[in-house]
């Protein structure tokens, strides 16, 4: 397990490595396939990306599920040996890329700034530091989670859950951290910086790149694409707005659903968003020229990947394109060939429109090869109104009571407009909570729906109007409140709207009253995420009492423990280990599995853990070393990890001939249970 400090040679030397890596994996497939469309600097380069990306998860799905993982190193040969036959090892697209960023230094400083922004929740994770490895914020619970996920299928697919032997990672879209494990597994980076530090970066760009030229293929101006790309790095909540109405304080203490400083606090968002904003390109293409193949394979390939990486993102594609496809076929099937009869009509239409329906056939296929073999047992959604709304309002956040207790004495009197009334403005009260400014995407406007086109209005907008339906109606059985998702998958496109609401508006000192407007909107725009950025940076400034520390101590138990004990071997913590009951990080850091750690995580994506969790119970508060020895070889448990902590100290002495004593220092003790006696 390589970990490193920032500043380190070792650190930039597999940096250069990933970059290397990431052209050769992501970009040169993309490339290979996109070659002879003449799609310009900033197209190429980004479709190339978004293309490869997609591949590299099919090849890994594909090669992993027929146990032909090798597979992967041929189709890396075979993407070489056919760069190199048509000549597309060529150093042109970073030159001209530099020409370009010479030309647009605003631009330029916008991307950087706000990589910085997005980067600032990641980059101090998963170092090496003088004390031991730090993991801050939200990395503490989910980030391992992510590296334990990498690991564990670098080793094995179909995936196992790393803090739960014999159970497959399900209820989850895990093809992002699928993706790292097959680059990780291939080019022998280190997980937790490839994840951390090395691919955000990466994203960040692409993504920026991704939300000026979806605008700007869309029909836009330059300052529009300008504006989306502020929407999608420094756009956050308004939250803190309505806490100084409601409150008559400035608070930032509630719950941040969506912003830019948060994105790679979930990767699979992060990848998720890059790769959406890049098949809107793609559709954009091929509705153009929908008559050919090819760029109807290239955005079902796009599309279809989203259902792994974040499935959400994928029910919006399926449903917008569903509707597209369906009412082209419809208008075509009513308004042509009038004087022929109905089957001459549908034959007709069929023979004209058949890429069409064949792709979207071809789309729902794959989804669905994608998704119900890991999420069959997810649950849906049920009906729970307001849900969202209520914690808005609730005494945490702005603490309308007010709210409540009208509703209590209009629901009892049968009010039904009064309802009504107070339902709506909780609504519109939660939409400002969660999109700020990026609300000007919901604003009407009859210019943008023109330069949009028909088809991409009706990719666009039902969607968004369902999205929020179910974010603001609906509870997840897997997960709860994790419809939130659907509020963020919104709020993407709400930025680009936006960006476009703003075609043509730029400050300057000739146009004093749009500048104004402008700048106000700026002002409201940023709070919350330059609210985040400090707070993290000064978790940085203050790591003792803002992160989780994997002491060097317990470095050194888990380096033995790799050195000296079998791959399948099963890792055990004590179940008052607090931080191993939240996010497997024995699991990760021995590069073991775990009988049961992480259970706070795995319950929310509805894993089945009752039994173990009793079992493990009974192992614990086993009082003799006969009794902990046969039921933690019945649960094929071989190592324990146990802290020196009162509250991780055995019942019972376990220095007998049932335990060998691997390890020990001033803070683990590592036991070996025995198999032979």
């Amino acid at each position: 397990m390589n970990i490193y400090p920032f500043f380190s040679l070792q650190f930039f030397a597999y940096f250069s490595l990933f970059l290397f890596s990431a052209y050769i994996s992501f970009y040169l497939p993309g490339a290979l396939i996109l070659s002879r469309k003449k799609l310009g600097l900033g197209l190429g380069l980004l479709l190339s990306f978004c293309l490869g990306i997609a591949l590299w998860g099919f090849q890994g799905y594909i090669f992993g599920f027929l146990h032909t993982r090798f597979l992967t190193y041929v189709y890396l040969g075979t993407v070489i040996f056919l760069a190199y036959k048509y000549k597309l090892f060529s150093f042109t697209v970073f030159s001209d890329s530099l020409k370009w960023i010479k030309k647009n230094p605003l631009i330029v400083l916008l991307v950087l700034v706000g990589i910085l922004v997005q980067y600032s929740s990641v980059i101090g994770s998963g170092l090496l530091y003088k004390e031991g490895v730090r993991f801050f914020g939200v990395n503490r619970a989910d980030g391992i989670m992510h590296i334990a996920f990498i690991q564990s299928m670098t080793h094995y697919f179909p995936p196992i859950e790393p803090g739960s032997y014999g159970h497959l990672i399900t209820n989850y879209h895990f093809w992002s951290d699928m993706m790292i494990s097959d680059l990780v597994r291939v080019w022998r980076l280190p997980i937790s910086h490839t994840f951390f530090q090395y691919l955000p970066p990466l994203i960040s760009s692409l993504t920026a790149l991704a939300g000026y030229l979806v605008v700007r293929k869309l029909g836009f101006s330059k300052s529009a694409g300008i504006w989306s790309i502020f929407f999608l790095f420094f756009a956050g909540d308004a939250t803190f707005a309505l806490g100084l109405i409601f409150l008559k304080k400035l608070t930032f203490m509630t719950p941040a659903l969506d912003n830019g400083a948060s994105i790679f606090l979930n990767m699979p968002n992060a990848l998720a968003r890059l790769l959406f904003l890049s098949g809107i390109i793609s559709l954009k293409f091929w509705l153009e020229e929908r008559a050919r193949v090819f760029w109807g394979i290239v955005t079902i390939l796009i599309f279809a990947s989203l259902v792994g990486v974040k499935v959400y993102y994928g029910i919006f594609v399926i449903l917008g394109l569903g509707l597209v496809i369906s009412l082209s076929i419809l208008n075509w099937l009513i308004r042509n060939n009038k004087s022929h009869g109905l089957k001459v009509r549908v034959h007709k239409t069929f023979e004209e429109q058949k890429y069409l329906a064949l792709f979207g056939i071809l789309l729902c296929v794959i989804s669905a090869l994608i998704f119900i073999p890991a999420n069959k047992s997810a649950g849906g959604v049920g009906w729970y109104p307001l849900e969202w709304s209520k914690i808005f309002l609730g005494a945490d956040v702005l603490n309308w009571q007010g709210w409540f207790l009208r509703m209590q004495v209009y629901e009892a009197a049968h009010n039904s407009k009064a309802i009504i009334f107070y339902d709506a403005l909780a609504i519109l009260i939660t939409l400002f909570c969660v999109h700020g400014t990026r609300l000007l995407g919901l604003l009407p406007s009859r210019e943008i729906y023109r330069k949009l086109g028909r088809e991409i209005v009706i990719f666009l907008i039902p969607g968004l109007i369902i999205f929020h339906v179910l974010g603001l109606f609906t509870l997840q059985a897997s997960g709860g409140l994790n419809v939130f998702n659907f509020f963020v998958v919104a709020t993407v496109v709400m930025s680009i709207l936006s960006g476009m609401l703003l075609d043509n508006y730029s400050l300057s000192l000739k146009k004093p009253f749009i500048t104004i407007f402008l700048l106000i909107l700026i002002i409201l725009t940023v709070p919350r995420v330059a609210y985040e950025v400090v707070g993290n940076i000064q978790a940085l400034m203050d790591p003792k009492n803002n992160s989780f520390l994997v002491t060097n101590a317990e470095l050194s138990a888990f380096k033995m423990i790799r050195e000296v004990t079998p791959q399948n071997y099963i890792i055990q913590s004590h179940p008052n280990n607090a931080q191993d009951t939240i996010t497997p990080y024995v699991a990760f850091f021995s590069d073991r599995l775990s009988f049961l750690t992480g259970t706070q995580l795995q319950e929310t994506h509805n894993q089945p853990l009752s039994a173990r969790e009793n079992k493990l119970k009974d192992i614990f508060t086993s009082k003799d070393p006969v009794s902990f020895f046969g039921q933690a070889r019945a649960a094929g448990i071989n190592i324990l990890y146990l802290k020196k902590d009162k509250e991780e100290e055995l019942i019972f002495n376990p220095d007998t001939r049932l335990f060998t004593k691997l390890y020990e220092n001033k803070e683990v003790v590592v036991y070996r249970i025995n198999i032979y006696l």
